[in-house]
């Protein structure tokens, strides 16, 4: 397939960005700029295809209330790698973002972080002429921590 509308390509790209500058300023308010009303997450630990989704959130009010779990960190940083759209059409696409996703906090005494490797497939609609994310699958291929300094 070949996506030759450059203005939807990057606006489904921002989504991603901008998720991830909400979600790491914890401005979990501002989620519903790039979430549908009515959008869904579901986090999966590999494959979604064969394995049960870990949690599954419904609704922006509800992701925004579940967001509140990653307070528990000093912060996050999210980083938003290449991303593969599948398909578009003039209101609707799919696709595949890739993300680092850093947790800083304090383990036994210790600055620690904990590193998710992750892949987001994503669906996308336009809401109201703009592009909303209404169902994304966070798919987590990896773990790993470390302690670190401040």
């Amino acid at each position: 397939m070949s996506i030759t509308d450059l203005e939807t390509v990057a606006a489904l790209k921002e989504l991603g960005i901008r998720y991830a500058h909400h979600v790491d300023r914890r401005e979990f308010d501002q989620l519903g700029s790039v979430m549908s009303a009515n959008a869904s997450i579901a986090g999966f630990a590999g494959d979604p295809a064969t394995q049960p989704p870990l949690y599954r959130m419904e609704g922006l009010a509800t992701i925004q209330q579940g967001f509140q779990l990653l307070l528990r960190y000093q912060r996050t940083f999210h980083f938003v790698g290449q991303q593969l759209l599948l398909s578009v059409t003039p209101d609707s696409a799919s696709g595949e973002t890739y993300c680092i996703a850093s947790h800083f906090h304090h383990k036994q005494g210790k600055d620690h972080c904990f590193v998710m490797y992750i892949r987001y497939q994503d669906r996308f609609a336009r809401v109201d002429g703009q592009w909303r994310i209404v169902e994304r699958q966070l798919i987590v291929d990896r773990t790993e921590g470390e302690d670190v300094d401040a």
